[in-house]
Order: C-alpha cells, then structure tokens, then sequence
C-alpha cells in the first residue's frame, strides 16, 4: 500500500480519520499516534519521550529529542491529556520502551502497526507523517498563523511548513 498521496506526500487525514485510527490502535500505539496528531510532532520525536517529558499538572510536553536539535515545549490538548492520564505509560525512561532493547520502540514497528491500520480501514497514502502534516493544514484551515504553528511543529522556516499544509483550491 503506498504511503504516499498522489503528489507525493502524506496524506493529510480529516480528524474523523485521525480518531478511527487511534480509536482502533493496539497499546502503545494509540498514544503514540494521539501525541503526533495533537503535537505535530515527528514520530521520531514522540517515539523518544520520556516520562520525565511529560508534565501532566500544567500541561505541556517538552520533546527534547528533535530532527533540529532545540527543544520544544508543546501545550498538551484536553483529549490527548485525559489520554496520557488514563493510560498505562512508564513512571521514568522512555515512555514507549523496546520489548526487545533498553531503547525506544522503534519507528518501523510504529510504522508498520499504522500501514496495517490504515490498510484495513481502506485509507490510502497514510504514514506516520499524516499527523503532522494533518495537525498543521488544520491549524492553517482554522486560521491560525504559520508561525504559530512553526513554534508548535517545530519547524525551522515557514518555507518549510508551507510544503506541509494542503491547500484546498
């Protein structure tokens, strides 16, 4: 199944899509899924969290692990923070550890659990980049401005998170 849309890049999911997949996602993919669709961040990036990241009482989560090396403290979304606060995580160290390792799950494995749950929704050029590129086009569509959206994402040039948002002709 390609991962990609027809020109070339993830598909953006609507939110009714997002909530199907995470609805249906096997532990621990569920969180990892709701943390890239509410933060926009990599997978890479959530994979890599640690309980210590997470401050549940005020709200954010600080990913330190990031593509561009700066640290980014993300206000925690009402849904995905009733999430974080019912689910079984970790107390200390990766929030999302190896079964096999003493490291993070790893991409692939979160990639292929999202390749199979997209494909039997019928969903097509899904990949674990559909959350970010999703929350950023809906960010855009709701009026919030590119550069308040780059200091959620992460990105570095509003060039750069341009090629993220779809624009709807």
């Amino acid at each position: 199944m390609p991962t990609l849309n027809g020109s070339g890049q993830a598909t953006v999911l609507s939110n009714e899509q997002i909530d199907k997949i995470i609805k249906i996602a096997r532990s621990p993919y569920k969180i990892i899924f709701a943390i890239a669709a509410f933060t926009g961040c990599r997978i890479s990036e959530a994979i890599k969290l640690t309980a210590e990241n997470l401050d549940l009482e005020n709200g954010t989560i600080l990913f330190t692990e990031t593509k561009t090396k700066v640290d980014r403290q993300v206000p925690i979304h009402p849904e995905l923070l009733e999430l974080l606060i019912n689910a079984d995580l970790p107390r200390s160290g990766f929030m999302f550890p190896s079964p096999k390792t003493d490291k993070a799950i790893s991409r692939q494995c979160v990639s292929d659990e999202l390749k199979q749950i997209s494909q039997d929704l019928g969903f097509v050029g899904v990949s674990t980049h559909s959350f970010r590129r999703s929350l950023s086009t809906n960010l855009h569509e709701k009026g919030v401005d590119l550069k308040s959206i780059a200091s959620i994402t992460g990105h570095k040039s509003l060039d750069q998170l341009s090629k993220y948002i779809e624009v709807s002709p």
